[in-house]
């Protein structure tokens, strides 16, 4: 009876959960180095000779030297060791992070030659900033240079070498070419997009019992900078969309978890993973329709407090006298909609040969609990139901004693032998974790506390 019903609900749930495991309301939680050596190396891979190499510089004249045909050849950085902070926004680059190899022509006098020189960006500056109310960034970069940082290559006077450098340095300052030329080639937004798009999606099957439904959240989508709300440097929050394809949710949900203190304080690798996004999940499940169930006699493995058979089912139902008592009855189950608290289904009674003689509408609350399979698997699982409602839906029976048939209902469930959980086998986390120490269920969310699988 509603036993399996039940099951069919609790494991749809749980399946919804986990598959929102990967949305913009999924944040991570990390150590403070480590998140700062990874966006160092995301930053970096701007930093190269391809971003650069196209970039055409107006002829100049300074010191009595026509310089012209400026070209970058290479770009070398090493941005280890610089200034990130989490909470202000503020990138430092310093000192000389970043160089740029030049070639040239100059004329000086009548002559002309070609020459190379080094462009050590003394100080990069980057301000970051996320606006999430609208869900964009934004991201400012400066630069600060003196005429220290050219260095003069394959000239063999060193007086001339040395006015060339002093020219390099007025015609960079005069044309403004760190500004209007190099660093406008930095799009530091769109390169987080690109980086981001090539993230793998996020891929998770159904249990059978849910028809084995296979789901592709995205995980590509640039949602924000890494940020410090504590301003403690000691953990980064770091955000992802986790969406159906074609989908975006931006909806502002980061402010969810930060009253969690194992979430900010620990410097495990810790996830957190949004209630509200089970809804959207809830839905489409929904809309896609799960199969109906039928149960009967030959369904449960524990004792129930009634038994397949209209004597048993005239305690809770009046009108049905025209039935023999022994007369053998199934249910047709059905979920209507469901999210991470609640759940609505139809039970529909057969009897003996009649299908749909009648059917009760059921509501019920539920409780979550996420459980821990080996290192890196996990089950999301109903652990309990409560509030149970009931009202006739077709039919002319009537609810003789309604108490009677909440507590039927609730003890058709049966978490030891039919566990309502999203996959026997459990979800793999293997991609983002070694080893998954602890989780837990709170009213906002699920959080994972574990070591990142690179660590």
């Amino acid at each position: 009876m509603a036993i399996k019903s039940k099951i069919y609900f609790s494991i749809f749930l749980i399946i919804t959960i986990f598959n929102y495991a990967n949305s913009q309301n999924i944040i991570t939680s990390w150590h403070y180095d480590k998140v700062q050596m990874y966006e160092l190396e995301t930053i970096g891979d701007i930093f190269v000779d391809d971003t650069f190499t196209d970039i055409i510089f107006d002829d100049f004249s300074e010191y009595s030297i026509d310089i012209k045909n400026l070209k970058i050849t290479s770009v070398h950085q090493s941005l280890y060791d610089s200034y990130l902070n989490f909470k202000s926004g503020l990138f430092l680059f310093m000192p000389d992070k970043v160089s740029f190899s030049f070639e040239f022509e100059y004329t000086y006098e009548g002559s002309s030659a070609k020459a190379t020189f080094d462009f050590k960006m003394n100080m990069i500056r980057v301000r970051v900033k996320n606006n999430k109310e609208e869900q964009t960034q934004s991201a400012n970069i400066t630069a600060g240079f003196s005429e220290n940082d050219f260095s003069v290559y394959d000239v063999s006077d060193k007086t001339l070498a040395e006015k060339i450098k002093l020219a390099l340095y007025a015609g960079f300052k005069d044309h403004d070419f760190v500004n209007n030329k190099i660093l406008a080639k930095i799009d530091l937004v769109d390169h987080y997009k690109k980086r981001l798009s090539k993230k793998a999606d996020f891929k998770l099957t159904t249990s059978i019992f849910l028809n084995s439904k296979e789901y592709t959240i995205k995980l590509n989508r640039f949602i924000g900078f890494c940020e410090d709300v504590t301003g403690e440097r000691k953990n980064s929050l770091c955000y992802y969309s986790g969406e159906f394809e074609n989908e975006e949710d931006k909806t502002d949900r980061s402010k969810a978890p930060i009253n969690n203190q194992d979430f900010l304080n620990s410097t495990d690798y810790n996830t957190f993973i949004n209630i509200n996004l089970i809804n959207k999940i809830a839905q489409k499940i929904t809309e896609e329709g799960i199969n109906e169930k039928t149960y009967n006699k030959n369904t449960p493995k524990k004792t129930l407090p009634y038994s397949f058979n209209l004597a048993s089912l005239k305690t809770y139902f009046t009108n049905l006298d025209s039935y023999a008592d022994d007369t053998e009855f199934s249910t047709t189950i059905k979920i209507s909609e469901f999210d991470s608290k609640n759940a609505k289904f139809n039970v529909a009674f057969n009897l003996g040969e009649n299908k749909n003689v009648f059917s009760i509408d059921i509501e019920i609350s539920m409780k979550l609990a996420l459980s821990l399979k080996k290192n890196v698997k996990l089950n999301l699982c109903v652990e309990s139901v409560s509030d149970i409602k009931t009202k006739i839906s077709t039919g002319d029976v009537t609810i003789k004693d309604e108490d009677k048939l909440k507590t039927a209902v609730k003890n058709s469930f049966d978490f030891k032998n039919y566990p309502f959980c999203l996959s026997d086998d459990g979800i793999s986390f293997k991609d983002y974790y070694s080893k998954i120490l602890k989780t837990q269920a709170l009213d906002e969310g699920f959080y994972l506390f574990g070591n990142q699988l690179y660590q």
